[in-house]
C-alpha cells in the first residue's frame, strides 16, 4: 500500500485555504480543488492539507529543497515517493518516531512494509484518536478558543477527537497548557 496524492489530498481544507481556487471551482473554471493542486498548487508550494506543510518539510530536508529548487520535483512529490517511507516528517504537527514508538503495532506494521506511520495516521489513526506527536495539544492548534473551528487540524473534514489532554480535564486558556503528560 501506499498512500497516494489524492489520499493525501484534504478538498475542503485546500479550498478553504486557498478562495482564490475556491471561487473558481464555484464558477466552474476548475473543476476541484484536487486539480488545481495537482497542476498548479504544489508547484507552487501550495499545501494540500493541514498535515503537510511545504515550508516545513524544504526546510527540514535541505536536499529536497535543492531538487525542488532545480524544479526536478514537488515537495509533495518527494513525500509521496520517498518521504513516507524514509520516515520523514511532513509537518510540525505529525512526528514519525513518536507515532511508531507510542503505537508498537503500527510500527510493526511499518516495518513489515505494508504501511508507512503517515498513511495509517491518514487512513486509521486519526479515526482511532491516536496522537501524532508528543505535546498533541488543542490549543496549539485551535488557539486560546474554538472560534475559528475552520482552521481545525484534521484532514477529514474535522472528524480528529479533541487530545487526551482536553479530556482529562487540562484544557485552559494559555499556549501550551494542555500537553501530554
Amino acid at each position: 500500500m501506499t498512500l497516494t496524492l489524492e489520499q493525501l489530498f484534504n478538498e475542503q481544507w485546500y479550498l478553504a485555504n486557498n478562495p482564490g481556487v475556491a471561487e473558481a471551482v464555484a464558477r466552474g473554471t476548475l473543476s476541484n480543488g484536487l486539480f488545481h493542486f495537482s497542476r498548479f498548487g504544489q508547484f507552487e508550494g501550495r499545501d494540500p492539507n493541514p498535515i503537510f506543510d511545504t515550508a516545513f518539510y524544504l526546510n527540514d530536508n535541505p536536499a529536497v529543497a535543492a531538487a525542488v529548487g532545480a524544479n526536478q520535483l514537488t515537495a509533495v512529490q518527494h513525500f509521496i515517493e520517498n518521504g513516507q517511507f524514509e520516515r520523514r516528517d511532513p509537518s510540525p504537527f505529525f512526528d514519525t518516531n513518536f507515532y511508531l514508538d507510542r503505537y508498537p503495532g503500527v510500527a510493526e506494521a511499518v516495518n513489515g512494509g505494508g504501511i508507512s506511520a503517515i498513511e495509517h495516521f491518514v487512513k486509521d489513526g486519526q479515526f482511532e484518536g491516536r496522537i501524532p506527536r508528543l505535546l498533541f495539544s488543542d490549543i496549539y492548534l485551535f488557539g486560546d478558543s474554538f472560534v475559528d473551528i475552520g482552521n481545525a487540524f484534521s484532514l477529514s473534514g474535522g472528524t480528529i477527537p479533541p487530545s487526551p489532554p482536553y479530556f482529562e480535564g487540562r484544557f485552559s486558556n494559555g499556549p501550551g497548557a494542555a500537553m501530554e503528560a
